[in-house]
């Protein structure tokens, strides 16, 4: 529906100085209701999406006591949802991101022990593997903070896990798309 409204000026349009009958008036009353319906449903897309990105995150964290749903997960889901097309928002970049930084935090709290410290220096080291190799993603260096902070394996498999399951789903609707528009 969004995408097919007519969007031309309405023939009855008093501004173009011709007189506007009542059916061009509920016609045109008609159109804006449904731009406006288009509009508020596409600004919330981001959100719906974010949700349900994180819901399977915060299923499995009620029911197994794992600690999936973290901050910087939501940061990865909510950066997906609304900018799909964003260089940090691609599946490679944001796998890459928690991964290079995880693997950081964990190396650096090892080498120095958990603590403000490490998850820091974790901090630096995640960005300054994400820059050099061109995938840089920002909600990954809150991964590399926290296990540089925790220096314990289960959050760090947890942020992996998560991000694997962001992006899978994520990717779901995209394939959807384009098989529609391959007509498949």
């Amino acid at each position: 529906m969004c995408g097919r409204l007519d969007r031309r000026a309405d023939p009855g349009d008093r501004r173009a100085g011709r007189p506007a009958d009542a059916d061009q008036l509920r016609q045109q009353g008609r159109r804006d209701r449904e731009r406006l319906a288009c509009g508020v449903s596409e600004r919330l897309r981001p959100a719906w999406l974010t949700l349900l990105l994180l819901a399977p995150l915060a299923v499995v964290q009620a029911v197994a006591g794992e600690p999936l749903l973290a901050p910087p997960l939501a940061a990865s889901a909510a950066l997906v949802a609304a900018t799909p097309a964003a260089p940090a928002a691609r599946p490679q970049t944001v796998l890459f991101g928690h991964l290079v930084s995880v693997t950081a935090g964990f190396a650096v709290a090892l080498a120095l022990g958990p603590g403000p410290v490490a998850a820091t220096a974790a901090a630096g080291l995640g960005v300054a593997a994400m820059v050099a190799a061109g995938r840089f993603h920002a909600p990954a260096v809150a991964s590399a903070v926290l296990v540089g902070a925790v220096g314990e394996w289960v959050p760090a498999v947890a942020l992996l896990g998560g991000a694997l399951v962001i992006v899978g789903l994520a990717a779901l609707p995209r394939l959807g798309r384009r098989s529609q528009e391959a007509g498949l």
